[in-house]
């Protein structure tokens, strides 16, 4: 019976490169300080394309290091590519490393990117494992089996998808040297998704992943989110944050007192709202209560008074005219208005038409 033994890289090489060896790599190719690597020869499966198109989306700091000779046998488009999306500056075409620096061009590299579209086995992820570099490849089927569970993988023409796992990879790898007690609350909550996504799940359950983030972490965590989900992942989330939901979710079940109220996607929820909302702000000095009665009538439901704000929330039904009848209505009852606004229904509108008021 004949035994199979996969190829395999002899990590002696990578594991010898010491700090002086990566800084004489780095003077030797012109290596920027932070910079995406790519290894192998210009040809069309190799898909470095995705690359340099995805590297316009990446922080500008970061470099781009595509190693390899061109295949003469096909045209290159790369340099084409690179004047067109005006990137000279970020993007570098070595043409050839010699074998005994190529450990330390591993070394030297912020990530490694592996985008092709065929493979025979793929060594250049091994190296680049063996080296120590975090690692973003395709998702082909013999790159799942060449690196496991070690490694981020994306659809290899998913443009978007490859820019968001290049920068999740890069923020980890910033941080790589520090104990994970010293993270920001955002960089767990993308350390706690990057390892959810080793094991390339078809489902992934995610509880709350926002809580705790700044605005631009969220923002970015949803993104992240997004393109998993496009790509394919089945995604099953509970939230308190109801913008979140609205942001990611196609359906949508809302749970109170451990009962589902409603089902249904963002969009068939709002519907069941109906009206939209007058927002009303008045002055310190006026009544709430006599405000509240004053509108009511032009009301298409309760009147909810709006908790640490001198404002009311009015549910309408829009018309011409309206906003107007209403500013008048409460200068004849001499309350003035410091800011009127019209705003459809939310889902935090849905929920509290489903759930009713929280108790005091």
């Amino acid at each position: 019976m004949p035994t199979l033994i996969p190829n395999g890289v002899d990590v002696r090489p990578f594991e010898q490169v010491t700090a002086t060896a990566v800084a004489a790599a780095r003077d030797r190719y012109q290596l920027p300080q932070k910079f995406i690597l790519a290894v192998g020869a210009h040809r069309p499966h190799k898909n470095h394309e995705v690359l340099v198109q995805a590297i316009a989306a990446v922080p500008g700091d970061v470099g781009l290091v595509i190693v390899g000779n061109p295949d003469h046998s096909f045209r290159n488009p790369l340099p084409g590519l690179i004047a067109g999306l005006g990137l000279e500056s970020r993007v570098q075409l070595v043409p050839d490393v010699a074998d005994e620096w190529l450990p330390a061009v591993y070394r030297a590299a912020s990530v490694f990117a592996f985008p092709s579209l065929a493979e025979g086995y793929g060594l250049p992820v091994l190296e680049a494992m063996a080296a120590g570099v975090p690692v973003v490849t395709s998702d082909i089927r013999v790159m799942a089996e060449v690196a496991g569970s070690a490694a981020l993988m994306v659809p290899p023409r998913d443009v978007a998808g490859w820019a968001s796992a290049i920068t999740a990879a890069l923020d980890l790898e910033r941080a790589a040297d520090r104990p994970v007690r010293t993270y920001s609350g955002g960089m767990r909550r993308r350390l706690d998704l990057a390892a959810s996504l080793l094991g390339q799940p078809s489902v992934l359950f995610l509880e709350e992943p926002t809580t705790g983030l700044d605005p631009q972490s969220r923002l970015t965590l949803w993104d992240i989110i997004g393109e998993l989900v496009s790509a394919g992942t089945t995604l099953l989330l509970t939230t308190q944050y109801l913008d979140e939901a609205d942001r990611l979710a196609d359906r949508i079940c809302v749970i109170d007192g451990g009962r589902v109220a409603a089902e249904g996607s963002p969009a068939e929820l709002k519907t069941r709202v109906g009206a939209s909302y007058l927002r009303l702000t008045i002055p310190a000095t006026a009544s709430l209560d006599r405000a509240a009665e004053v509108v009511s009538g032009y009301a298409a439901g309760p009147v909810r008074r709006l908790t640490g704000h001198r404002g009311l929330d009015i549910p309408v039904i829009p018309r011409p005219g309206l906003v107007t009848e209403i500013v008048r209505a409460l200068d004849a009852a001499g309350i003035n208005v410091d800011d009127i606004a019209v705003r459809h229904p939310s889902l935090d509108d849905v929920f509290a038409s489903l759930t009713g008021p929280v108790a005091a």
